[in-house]
């Protein structure tokens, strides 16, 4: 059932289109059981705030009985403190973490939290990864540092394989390193592609 939900949930991911600015949503995608399945949808560029946007969102979805079955993200990145936040709520809720369009930057972050079979990459999903940068352009990348070691030990405490975040140092802020399906398997994806 949720392969079924999430090939729903890619559909309408797909039909919206890309975002510029953040849009976090909790919609109803189907049924399990007789029950509602919820996903909460995260596109676009991920601000300052959102993770704060998405905590506020799901404490309403729980006190609601409305808690999603999982994530659904499409962005091209944005803030890394922001998506720090939002990783680690949805590491500390175990909820489950779907891709089916890009995930750079700061959005995988939020998708590694999830990679202990949680994290379903579907149809053309890809997740790409670089170290951070801080300013408003990749030129001020020298000032990354700091944050390129907090993310590192952040997802060290999600047990990412060190193998991950080693690629992560290797990349340059204004470059982007994609994980392979293969890649993805590796750590635990599940990867659904059409042929």
């Amino acid at each position: 059932m949720l392969r079924k939900t999430v090939e729903a949930f890619a559909l309408i991911s797909a039909l919206a289109g890309p975002v510029s600015a953040a849009s976090v949503e909790l919609s109803p995608v189907g049924e399990r059981v007789g029950q509602t399945v919820y996903a909460l949808a995260l596109a676009g560029d991920i601000k300052l705030g959102d993770d704060l946007r998405v905590a506020s969102l799901l404490g309403k979805a729980l006190v609601e009985e409305r808690f999603p079955g999982y994530i659904m993200l499409s962005s091209n990145g944005g803030n890394t403190s922001a998506s720090l936040g939002i990783a680690r709520i949805a590491h500390t809720y175990g909820i489950p973490v779907v891709v089916g369009a890009k995930c750079l930057s700061a959005c995988a972050i939020i998708a590694l939290s999830a990679w202990r079979g949680r994290l379903f990459v579907v149809e053309s999903g890809a997740i790409g990864l670089h170290q951070s940068w801080v300013g408003t352009n990749s030129a001020k990348a020298s000032l990354s540092l700091e944050l390129t070691r907090n993310v590192a030990r952040i997802l060290r405490s999600y047990d990412v394989p060190k193998w991950v975040i080693e690629k992560m140092m290797r990349t340059q802020p204004q470059d982007m390193t994609y994980f392979s399906d293969a890649e993805l398997r590796q750590i635990g994806a599940l990867v659904t592609r059409r042929p």
